[in-house]
C-alpha cells in the first residue's frame, strides 16, 4: 500500500509540473512499485517471518539497473518494455498462487482484467495522443460528441483503472497469504464495489 501511495504522489508530482525530474520519479517509482508486488507474491507461500534477502536484493538491484540505463538512454520504450514484462511476470506469479487457493480468484481475474485495460488505455494514449487531441476538438461544448469527450481521456482512464487494478492485486495477495497462515481475515466490498480486506486480531491473539 506504501508503494501504490508513492506511485500515486510522483504521479502527483509530474503531471503538476511537466518537468523531466518528476517524470523520472513518476515513472521509476512504477518500476520499483511493481518490483515489490513481484516480490510479495513469490514469497505468499514462504513460511511467516523468513524474508528472502537474497530476492529482495535481486529485484532491487535490477530497479537500479533499469533505472540507470533509462536514465541514460531515456527512451520511452524501454521503461515501457520493463515495466509490462515485470507486471506480466507479477500476473502469472500471481495466478498460479490464486489458482491454488481459488477462493479469491475472482477477486484476482477482475483486478487484472482492469489493469490490463488500463495498460491497454495508456498505449492507445501513447501511439494515439495527437489523434485523440483532434478528435476532442470537435467534441466541443454544446456538440452532439461532448458527452463523449471524457471517454476519450485515456490517459486518464490509464490512471483510474491502473490504480483500481492495482489495490485489488494488493487486497487479493494479503488475503491469500492470510489464508495460507490460517489467520482470521475477511474481504467486505465498499458499497459493493471496493473490496477491503478485514482482519480479526482478538481471534487471531487466541489461536
Amino acid at each position: 500500500f506504501v508503494t501504490l501511495a508513492i506511485v500515486g504522489f510522483g504521479s502527483w508530482l509530474f503531471h503538476s509540473t511537466l518537468s523531466r525530474s518528476m517524470q523520472l520519479v513518476d515513472e521509476l517509482s512504477m518500476l520499483f512499485t511493481v518490483s515489490v508486488l513481484l516480490y510479495v507474491v513469490r514469497e505468499s507461500r514462504s513460511p511467516f517471518n523468513q524474508p528472502n534477502t537474497i530476492l529482495a536484493a535481486s529485484l532491487f538491484g535490477g530497479c537500479i539497473l533499469v533505472s540507470a540505463l533509462y536514465i541514460f538512454i531515456h527512451h520511452p520504450l524501454f521503461h515501457q518494455v520493463a515495466y509490462i514484462l515485470t507486471v506480466g511476470i507479477v500476473v502469472v506469479e500471481g495466478l498460479s498462487v490464486v489458482y491454488k487457493n481459488p477462493v479469491y480468484m475472482r477477486l484476482y481475474v477482475c483486478s487484472m482484467l482492469f489493469f490490463v485495460f488500463g495498460c491497454l488505455c495508456w498505449e492507445i494514449d501513447i501511439h494515439g495522443c495527437s489523434h485523440l487531441r483532434e478528435m476532442r476538438k470537435s467534441m466541443h461544448e454544446g456538440s452532439t460528441l461532448y458527452m463523449l469527450y471524457g471517454l476519450t481521456q485515456f490517459h486518464a482512464w490509464w490512471h483510474v483503472l491502473a490504480g483500481l487494478g492495482t489495490y485489488g492485486h494488493i487486497i487479493t495477495m494479503c488475503s491469500t497469504r492470510s489464508l495460507i497462515l490460517g489467520r482470521p481475515h475477511g474481504v467486505t466490498y465498499v458499497a459493493g464495489i471496493l473490496p477491503v480486506l478485514t482482519t480479526d486480531f482478538s481471534a487471531e491473539k487466541k489461536m
